[in-house]
């Protein structure tokens, strides 16, 4: 039986293809919530998320400093498209 965590994941990928379909974003961002049954329910999707709360997290901070080196590869690479 799959985890909650991988239906997660899994649905986001499978949520992130459907948004794309008809308009190429960036970047998505997912608010979703989990009922006491298990099942993932999904709130809003969001063109534009923040990032802030992911760096509230000190005792974890990976996911923000990943978001953050994506978030600078995609600018250099803006640039370096805007050069050419």
């Amino acid at each position: 039986m799959e985890s909650c965590a991988g239906r997660a994941h899994r649905l986001g990928h499978e949520w992130a293809r459907h948004f794309d379909s008809y308009q190429l974003y960036r970047e998505l961002g997912f608010d979703v919530a989990i009922d006491h049954a298990g099942s993932i329910w999904l709130i809003e999707q969001n063109t534009a998320p923040s990032h802030a709360l992911f760096a509230r997290n000190k005792q974890n901070l990976a996911p923000y400093r990943r978001i953050q080196y994506r978030w600078g590869v995609f600018q250099r690479a803006l640039k370096a498209n805007k050069r050419a």
